[in-house]
């Protein structure tokens, strides 16, 4: 991000926080009230139903949650089989829980982890980490089919997934247990949070035993983030985004104060998740996008359409396309464009009015507490490919046909123009 420049015209941003009617009358109803656990329970209740398990169980973070998991099923000194390409809490939360990784390369139309034969030869495997990364889902019967016949645990990170289906069922019902992020970039939030799905009565009785001793974050931090997060909704228009949010956003960047996509820095440990839990005005909020979920993702995938259907003949380009057996929830929009390094393209894209996320430039093998493990990035090329390459256009369900077609023509000039790149 260039925090210098100042946009005279139409900036859309990459992102945009969900927010249903009526969402800063609920926090304001809220902020005077006791925090309820009926209405975190009516949350969980819903968020069961839909996903189609037993149990919903809400913490303080997506990251937290997976940890939670890795304990549970004693993964303590065993490896996690997971793709080398995700987001960087995947990896810490199987460091923060004493495992070990085994990274397997990915697919490139998904950015699913491939399954690989070397995961038969290994010993000591603790659990199975499936990958919907962007909200995009891969092929899964290899990874379900060995982890039933070696009584493996299947864990599905299925932060920014909500709602994308395999073989007809949603994910988060496919394996033992499955995670869902509330942070404030996700398909659904509640400024932030985590969810776990699963059908294992002892698993959701040794969560709510842990979630029983944790303390709801303070009523005014709650409040204050929530109603940020509406701020950044109202002011995420690309009317505004341009000389409100951007430069804002661009100097916290460039001071490394947020950015950890980009860096892959995160914390040494897990201490500051423990002892916070979800609170009834974070569930209320996320309650009420729940409710309209199914409007939120017909949204997501018509405007998911009308871009493959344009970029899939701009030669060099390669976005994401429906699979056999997949439904996507789009969580993201990821696009390559063949040979081009994803830092070369920011400027330009910003020159056009557009604003592209950078999103996950390393291979979680290489970042700072994985290169103990001595793993080689060549043996991970897609990864690597990934790394270099994919960006993120701007999405999200508010997005007009008009910006689409914005987009669409600003990929095809930069992808035509060859000089860009020199």
């Amino acid at each position: 991000m260039d925090s210098k420049m100042r946009f005279k015209f139409r900036l859309i941003p990459n992102n945009r926080p969900q927010m249903t009617p009526g969402t800063i009358l609920n926090i304001a109803k809220h902020a005077v009230k006791a925090d309820s656990e009926e209405e975190i329970e009516g949350f969980e209740e819903e968020f069961a139903k839909y996903i189609g398990t037993k149990h919903a169980i809400t913490f303080s973070s997506g990251r937290f949650a997976l940890y939670l998991l890795y304990k549970y099923f004693g993964c303590r000194g065993r490896k996690i089989v997971m793709p080398a390409y995700t987001c960087i809490p995947v990896p810490d939360s199987v460091r923060w829980a004493g495992s070990e990784p085994s990274f397997l390369d990915i697919d490139l139309n998904t950015y699913n982890p491939i399954f690989s034969d070397k995961i038969r030869k290994q010993k000591n495997i603790g659990a199975v980490l499936l990958s919907y990364l962007y909200g995009l889902v891969g092929d899964l019967d290899e990874f379900l089919e060995y982890a039933e016949k070696h009584d493996v645990p299947v864990i599905e990170d299925a932060a920014i997934a909500v709602g994308a289906k395999y073989k007809k069922r949603k994910v988060g019902s496919l394996g033992d247990a499955a995670m869902f992020s509330l942070q404030s970039s996700k398909i659904m939030t509640g400024w932030n949070g985590g969810v776990i799905t699963t059908n294992d009565d002892k698993l959701a009785e040794y969560l709510t035993g842990i979630r029983s001793k944790q303390k709801i974050i303070s009523r005014g931090r709650v409040l204050f983030n929530l109603s940020f997060t509406y701020l950044k909704y109202l002011l995420f228009s690309p009317h505004t985004y341009g000389f409100t949010f951007f430069p804002f956003r661009s100097y916290l960047f460039k001071k490394g104060i947020i950015g950890e996509a980009v860096t892959g820095e995160s914390p040494k440990d897990i201490s500051q998740w423990l002892n916070s839990r979800f609170s009834s005005m974070q569930a209320s909020v996320a309650r009420s996008q729940l409710r309209n979920i199914e409007t939120i993702l017909e949204k997501r995938r018509g405007n998911a359409r009308k871009l493959n259907s344009k970029l899939k003949s701009v030669e060099g380009v390669s976005c994401p396309q429906d699979t056999k057996n997949s439904v996507h929830s789009y969580g993201r929009y990821p696009v390559r464009i063949a040979g081009v390094r994803k830092f070369d393209l920011a400027s330009l894209f910003l020159k056009n009015g557009i604003e592209i996320a950078e999103n996950y430039p390393y291979v979680c093998s290489s970042t700072k507490h994985m290169k103990r493990y001595g793993f080689k990035d060549s043996s991970y090329p897609n990864s690597v490919k990934a790394a270099k390459e994919t960006f993120l256009l701007p999405f999200y369900s508010s997005m007009n046909k008009s910006d689409i077609l914005k987009i669409v023509d600003a990929v095809r000039d930069i992808t035509e123009d060859k000089k860009s790149f020199s």
